[in-house]
């Protein structure tokens, strides 16, 4: 790079030109027309930009509180999935345990039918016996004999 001459370090330090003009409506400008032009270009674009961005976030509300809505909806349905899930494991659970009660309870009728089925038993073979001495004293009377307490032909 080339060494700075003097007359180069004038124009670095000098102030820039300003031109002052006149537009179309007579007013006093300190920008040139092409200039105000590019700014008021720009003035515009950055109000739509703005506008478009406001018009987003009014977007993005609207997003968030449809996706906020779903949320509670699924969280509501999660909420009833998990209490169905409890209804069912409780329900199995009562089940079980009725099966278990009624299986008790015909395992105690069982025994209590083989009570009494052992007791039908003894009283048939009582019963039996019974009949047996009934015969034999009918038997004896038929021949004019009773048999007496404490002999042989006692019982």
């Amino acid at each position: 790079m080339a060494a700075p001459t003097p007359s180069t370090r004038r124009r670095r330090h000098e102030p820039p030109q300003v031109t002052v003009s006149f537009d179309d409506q007579n007013r006093i400008r300190v920008l040139d027309t092409d200039k105000f032009a590019h700014t008021e270009e720009l003035g515009s674009a950055a109000n739509d930009f703005v506008k478009k961005n406001q018009e987003f976030g009014g977007l993005m509300d609207g997003i968030v509180e449809v996706l906020d809505a779903n949320a509670k909806r699924i969280e509501q349905a999660k909420l009833r999935a998990i209490g169905m899930r409890n209804r069912v494991i409780t329900e199995r659970e009562n089940r079980d345990q009725k099966r278990r009660a009624l299986q008790a309870l015909v395992a105690e009728r069982e025994a209590d039918l083989a009570r009494v089925e052992a007791q039908v038993k003894s009283l048939r073979q009582v019963e039996a016996e019974q009949q047996n001495i009934i015969d034999k004293l009918a038997v004896g009377e038929a021949y004019g004999r009773v048999p007496v307490e404490g002999t042989e032909e006692g019982f």
